[in-house]
């Protein structure tokens, strides 16, 4: 029975993901460079033909417009993408610090943010190189009504929608993170060890409840080094968490 029980919990989060295959799918053909290329480049021309028609009324203004949710997730974007960079052992030790410098300071002065902290407490590179210094650098600091622009190639609009959809779906996750903690919250004074985890049939979860987000997170960069069923486990247990006992 005990070995039977421990098959069905190392597959039962697993199986939540029942659409996994056909997101992973359906997700990556849309994150390719051609297809938000592709996008981008039909908004144009359909702007163009408007123009040419005049059909089009107002046809001032962006032709794509993405809402960032917080700017607080930038920091945590720039961890993860750091944290796969570091990993990279094609690119060379300068590329790498002044990735890492773009991420934590560039990115954030482009949308008007806090900048993140290049510290020097982080893994050594494989070349052994220094972090890069930033000091008596000054950050932009906007007035009221002003905004950046920027002109970029390809690689740049690529970039940027990435790094969206990082940023957005990260804040989802701790969105969610956080309500499960604010509903969980008035039944943590009662909760009771249930049959199972008394018998020894369930191990209690080593993840408190309001550190789902930054575990989340670890899972992220355990799937980054490899370790995909990690990450598997994280997003099912920020998704279908299981539910405190009501006594």
């Amino acid at each position: 029975f005990r070995s039977c029980f421990e098959q069905l919990e190392k597959y039962y989060l697993k199986s939540l993901d029942h659409q996994g295959i056909n997101f992973k799918t359906t997700d990556h053909k849309a994150m390719r460079a051609k297809s938000l290329l592709g996008e981008i480049e039909t908004l144009f021309d359909d702007r163009q033909e408007q123009i040419a028609d005049g059909t089009g009324g107002d046809v001032s203004g962006p032709h794509l417009t993405l809402l960032y949710p917080d700017k607080m997730i930038f920091d945590d974007a720039a961890g993860l993408i750091v944290h796969h960079l570091k990993r990279q052992t094609g690119i060379h030790g300068d590329d790498k610090r002044k990735i890492k410098e773009f991420m934590f300071h560039s990115v954030p002065d482009l949308f008007a943010a806090r900048r993140g902290e290049l510290s020097d407490d982080e893994d050594e590179d494989d070349d052994g190189g220094d972090v890069v210094e930033t000091e008596g650098k000054q950050q932009f600091q906007p007035g009221p009504g002003s905004y950046s622009l920027i002109f970029g190639n390809n690689t740049y609009y690529v970039f940027l929608r990435l790094h969206h959809t990082l940023c957005e779906r990260l804040f989802r996750i701790y969105r969610q993170a956080v309500t499960i903690a604010e509903t969980e919250a008035p039944y943590r004074q009662m909760e009771k060890d249930s049959t199972a985890v008394a018998l020894r049939l369930r191990a209690l979860t080593e993840i408190d409840i309001e550190e789902y987000y930054p575990a989340f997170l670890d899972m992220v960069k355990n799937l980054l080094d490899g370790e995909e069923g990690g990450l598997v486990k994280g997003a099912c247990l920020v998704q279908h968490p299981v539910p405190s006992p009501r006594c």
